[in-house]
């Protein structure tokens, strides 16, 4: 079994994941490990909210594929909503 480490990093905007991608890259966070591969996803915030919040529900016995949820985020200066869907996990 070939195990991996995921992590998400949000970013507020688009055209800053060259400097995010060398920060982590810095940082170490992507270094050779004995245990996993790690690999390094960007997303937006809305992304990252619904992320953590299907996270959030996954073990909801009424959770199933198909189901959807509506972020909105309306911090700062300007309001982002987006839908996201429980699609099928391939293993």
């Amino acid at each position: 079994m070939y195990l991996l480490e995921e992590v998400v990093v949000e970013l507020a905007l688009h055209h800053l994941e060259t400097g995010a991608r060398k920060a982590a890259l810095t940082s170490g966070i992507l270094d050779h490990r004995l245990c996993r591969e790690t690999i390094l996803h960007f997303v937006t915030e809305p992304e990252a909210a619904a992320l953590a919040t299907f996270h959030d529900i996954r073990l909801r016995p009424d959770f199933k594929v198909g189901d959807s949820i509506v972020i909105c985020n309306a911090g700062g200066c300007i309001v982002v909503s987006a839908r996201f869907s429980v699609g099928p996990i391939f293993h």
